[in-house]
């Protein structure tokens, strides 16, 4: 519009947006937010995962560094004193990092050397669902 001195005058008959213009755009904008929104919150949930999965594998990591350090020691007799201090299937004490976690160290075979160690960790996410990462190596007597 161009003020002529008595009232607006339309540059080429065209008022501006209407109603129905306005409706669309906020619509359309609306649709891209909720978009964004939603992009948002799964990158959320995304890095609340990772979190714990990172949680989990270092644990895993804390158990076998334990195990290394044992076989150091000496007078330790290898496998049979990581075996007994770490059963076969049992759940080791001591790991409450996350909720309702779990750390169990599994063998290949107990009696082995060098000894194929797997730490199982198990967990409930934020949504109740079981989460489990597991970590392997290969210790053998020094």
């Amino acid at each position: 519009m161009v003020w002529t001195g008595k009232r607006c005058a339309r540059r080429n008959g065209k008022a501006g947006m209407t109603l129905i213009e306005l409706i669309m755009a906020m619509a359309v904008l609306s649709f891209a937010l909720l978009g964004f929104m939603y992009t948002l919150v799964n990158m959320g949930i995304l890095i609340h995962h990772n979190r714990q999965k990172t949680v989990a594998i270092n644990d895993a990591q804390a158990v076998l560094g334990e195990m290394r350090r044992l076989r150091s020691q000496p007078n330790v007799q290898f496998p049979d004193d990581i075996v007994s201090t770490f059963p076969n299937g049992e759940a080791v004490d001591g790991f409450a990092n996350l909720p309702g976690e779990q750390v169990v160290v599994r063998y290949r075979d107990p009696n082995s050397n060098p000894l194929v160690v797997t730490v199982d960790v198990s967990w409930r996410s934020h949504c109740g669902v079981t989460m489990s990462t597991q970590l392997s190596t290969i210790i053998s007597e020094l």
